[in-house]
Order: structure tokens, then sequence, then C-alpha cells
């Protein structure tokens, strides 16, 4: 028995000893939710809703939503990665979902340049549905807006 409470009061020190490091390193800052509705080719439409994270040094990370209305699909989860590069933002955004009920799985990848301050520019991607094959590509412009609350 002694030798557990031994044991437990050590574990618990090395948490407090974390907390305490950790209050004082430097890590990201959540920059905030960021919406960009979309309009591509083809009738394809919606809006990347991503929660901005600045690493530091010109480097931002990004995690959120793509949500497609036309044609409806819903919403499917993106993350990826941006840098700062001269005056524009530089973001690749990578995707997986599956396709409603069928064993199709689409996955894509997207480019997005942005100039700054203003947050407008194009969105361009790859979109590969397997299942059967499908490959489609696709062009888009995109600008900032305030998001909507989600349900």
């Amino acid at each position: 028995m002694k030798r557990f409470r031994t044991s437990l009061s050590a574990a618990a020190l090395s948490l407090v000893m974390v907390a305490v490091a950790c209050a004082t390193c430097d890590a990201f800052d959540y920059l905030g939710d960021y919406c960009f509705p979309y309009t591509c080719t083809g009738g394809v439409s919606g809006t990347l809703k991503l929660g901005l994270f600045d690493l530091g040094g010109n480097h931002y990370m990004v995690s959120g939503l793509a949500i497609q209305s036309t044609p409806t699909f819903g919403q499917v989860v993106v993350h990826g990665n941006g840098e700062l590069i001269g005056g524009s933002l530089q973001f690749t955004l990578t995707q997986a979902a599956s396709v409603g009920t069928s064993a199709a799985t689409a996955v894509s990848h997207f480019v997005i340049n942005l100039s700054s301050p203003v947050l407008a520019g194009t969105l361009k991607g790859i979109l590969l549905t397997v299942n059967p094959n499908n490959v489609a590509f696709g062009s888009c412009t995109t600008t900032f807006a305030v998001c909507p609350s989600l349900p």
C-alpha cells in the first residue's frame, strides 16, 4: 500500500511539473473561425469553415468543415496548412468522406491562394471518387465572409 501511495504521489508531482512547464511554453494561437463561401465551375457551391491556428513564423494550420450546398453533400471534415508568402496566404486542404450510402469514398485536395488583407482569391482542387473510378477537376473563386451558426 505504501508503494502505491508513493507511485501516486510521484505521478501527481509529474503532472504538476508538466502543467507548470506548459504554462510558460510557446504554443500556437487560435485566431478564430474563418468562412469562405465558394462557387465553382459546374454549379458546385458551398462554404469552407476553417479554424485558423498561427504557429508562428508565417506558418498556419487549419481544421474545419467543407459544407457543400449545391449539389447537397453535407459537411465534410477538412484539414491542412498554410504559409504567408509575399502578400498572399497559400493553403492546402485535404478531405475524405463516404459518399451517401454507397461504398464509394471521395477524396479531395485543394489549393487556396488568398490575397492579403482582403482574403479573397482562388480555390482549385481535384476530387477523386473511388468506386466507380471518377476524377473531376474544379476551379472556384472565394472571399472571406462572417461564419453562419451551424446546427
